[in-house]
């Protein structure tokens, strides 16, 4: 509860910041490419890494590609830090 407080005012502001009126001019190939990237370039590289690592099932190769190393390590590290502030 307390990580609500503190999590939703900041991507309010952040959200309320963002330039998307700049988005908006940007040209028409960003938007094509963008997709692009995020389907050819992680979760394909993830599916190929996936019998070198050996830790990981199909899906979790699938959730790591598409929100990435950063993003698969935030959530671990939200996890891991929400089990030992639970346990105090």
């Amino acid at each position: 509860m307390i990580e609500r407080i503190f999590v939703v005012p900041v991507f309010v502001l952040l959200g309320t910041m963002l330039p998307l009126a700049g988005w908006l001019e940007m040209p028409v190939y960003f938007w094509v490419i963008t997709p692009f990237v995020i389907f050819l370039r992680r979760v394909p590289t993830w599916f190929i890494l996936k019998p070198a690592i050996r830790i990981f099932s199909w899906k979790d190769s699938f959730f790591a590609g598409w929100f990435g190393p950063v993003g698969v390590a935030a959530l671990f590290y939200y996890y891991f830090i929400n089990g030992e502030v639970s346990g105090v």
